[in-house]
């Protein structure tokens, strides 16, 4: 399962895939890309719009903070579902 993850930049026109690899399964391809998407994220900040893609299932992240003020990226292990035939909203 081939996995990616990029950001699209304020003012840019297409997503810059920063991150990909490919896997065995699903759930390790997930969660390769999550995690990548978790440090694209910590790196680049809050402003920006962040796609992740697994197995072709498409993902759209926009971060933003927590009640102290801080990057908040708590819930981007739901971004994408454990099991590739579950249904899911794909956005956080």
């Amino acid at each position: 399962m081939r996995w990616r993850v990029g950001v699209l930049r304020p003012v840019a026109e297409n997503v810059n895939w920063t991150a990909r690899g490919d896997a065995a399964d699903w759930a390790t391809a997930r969660g390769q890309a999550v995690d990548a998407l978790r440090g694209l994220i910590v790196g680049e900040g809050r402003v920006q719009e962040y796609r992740i893609e697994v197995d072709g299932v498409p993902g759209i992240v926009w971060p933003g903070l927590d009640e102290r003020g801080a990057l908040d990226v708590a819930g981007i292990d739901d971004v994408m579902p454990g099991d590739r035939n579950l249904s899911h909203t794909w956005t956080l």
